[in-house]
């Protein structure tokens, strides 16, 4: 025996002269330790169902809307009733008719997409817990907390980041667009087809302001930055996050062909890695601006007939 006497969860008392414990004297506690914040996911299951659902709600409450404002076209224009048009004019309404369509869209949907974004950043856990949080896909958090979901602020790396990003997304979408134009020139056709009357109307610049300018915000807002983040904090983690808001979103263009809808879910992958990587929305809204844009100018410079099926 050395003469000390062991006290759970605390320091021995100091000995006596004598070898025994001095009984005037407190045992010193030892020194709290913080408990270790479990590395896993901001928000629950319950939540991610929630987010899910949300989206899918403001989804159908834009299509709705937007319905809506098409038909109201149609009795103000008088569209649909059996009469004679002017050369163009078909294609002019129609232009119009789309791009009236589109921003209704995407107005209900940056509308309630900021209302969710708001709801769901105040779930979670503390910005330290976030931060001690595993990293997203090999890389620190770029943004302290979930609050942050619909973050515009510019990335670590500037302009030149967005431009990369961008760069990379072009080269990849030129590549895929020529592989399946050798595979199968029709689909492409069917794809892009529909819309290449349209950009040879008098009212096309209203369709590019909702495809160029429009789509990216409402998109990436409700995708990429409430849908895929929220998801990413979540037990499903970020690479289930990133799975389920690319196939939700090329959900949107189900009128598409197998290979376009492939290229939108392989877009959007990609769109939810620059999102992850750069903690920021602008980025990939540039990214999806710049490529709706090229699509725009493609439809405007090819002949007439082009793209007929």
């Amino acid at each position: 025996m050395t003469g000390e006497i062991a006290v759970s969860g605390c320091a021995a008392a100091p000995p006596s002269p004598e070898g025994q414990p001095d009984p005037e004297m407190k045992p010193v506690p030892e020194p709290r330790v913080a408990p270790e914040i479990p590395r896993g996911s901001e928000l629950t299951w319950a939540h991610a169902g929630a987010v899910i659902f949300a989206v899918v709600l403001v989804v159908a409450t834009a299509t709705t809307a937007a319905t809506f404002a098409a038909y109201g076209f149609d009795n103000v224009t008088g569209f649909g009733a059996p009469r004679a048009f002017v050369p163009g004019e078909i294609e002019g309404l129609l232009a119009a008719r789309l791009a009236l369509f589109l921003l209704t869209f995407q107005f209900v949907v940056v509308v309630l997409g900021l209302s969710i974004g708001k709801i769901a950043g105040s779930w979670g856990r503390s910005a330290a817990a976030h931060d001690r949080a595993p990293p997203t896909f090999g890389r620190p958090h770029a943004e302290p907390r979930a609050a942050r979901l619909v973050s515009m602020a510019m990335p670590a790396g500037g302009a030149r980041v967005i431009i990369a990003s961008t760069g990379v997304l072009m080269a990849m979408a030129v590549s895929y667009g020529l592989a399946i134009y050798a595979i199968d020139p029709l689909a492409v056709a069917q794809d892009v087809g529909p819309f290449a009357d349209l950009m040879k109307s008098e009212t096309w610049w209203l369709v590019a302001i909702a495809a160029i300018i429009g789509a990216p915000i409402a998109e990436e807002l409700l995708f990429r930055g409430v849908l895929f983040n929220a998801l990413k904090a979540s037990p499903l983690g970020a690479g289930v996050a990133a799975v389920v808001s690319a196939a939700m979103w090329a959900a949107l263009h189900v009128n598409y062909s197998i290979y376009g809808l492939l290229a939108i879910f392989l877009i959007g992958l990609y769109l939810a890695w620059v999102r992850a990587t750069t903690g920021t929305l602008l980025a990939p809204m540039v990214c999806h601006g710049v490529y709706n844009a090229s699509i725009f100018l493609l439809l405007m410079s090819v002949p007439d007939g082009a793209f007929a099926t």
